[in-house]
């Protein structure tokens, strides 16, 4: 059987695919997920949304490691450098009974009760996608 380069090219590419994960631009990869810190405020259902158009969620920064996490993002991204003190941030509504009610993580961790309208910065997270 004699084929073409075109046809043998077109064989071989569709054997030889090479695939990379990675991050929508700005988004910031560790491990498996991607991060993007919003310093700007928003609602919480704001937030929501905004992350959910990439694909993903408001993170839950109640754990010190997402939190050391968040300040890494900041500090990478040149972000609010001059200021050591974390923000208040949005944090996953998991902790609500009461699905009026929203959360934020104060600057020393503690989690507070928030009404949702107020706005606050955040960080949306996601699994990596696979491109090739």
């Amino acid at each position: 059987m004699n084929l073409s380069y075109t046809q043998r090219y077109s064989k071989l590419s569709f054997i030889t695919f090479f695939f990379s994960v990675s991050c929508p631009p700005e988004w910031m990869i560790e491990g498996e997920l991607c991060y993007l810190y919003k310093g700007v405020a928003f609602t919480y259902k704001e937030a929501e949304e905004y992350c959910e158009n990439y694909g993903g969620f408001v993170m839950d920064v109640a754990s010190v490691a997402n939190r050391r996490l968040v300040q890494r993002l900041r500090e990478e991204e040149s972000l609010l450098t001059w200021e050591k003190q974390m923000p208040t941030l949005w944090t996953t509504k998991a902790f609500s009974v009461n699905s009026d009610r929203c959360f934020t993580v104060n600057n020393t961790g503690e989690i507070e009760e928030s009404d949702c309208d107020r706005r606050h910065p955040f960080v949306c997270t996601r699994r990596a996608g696979i491109y090739h």
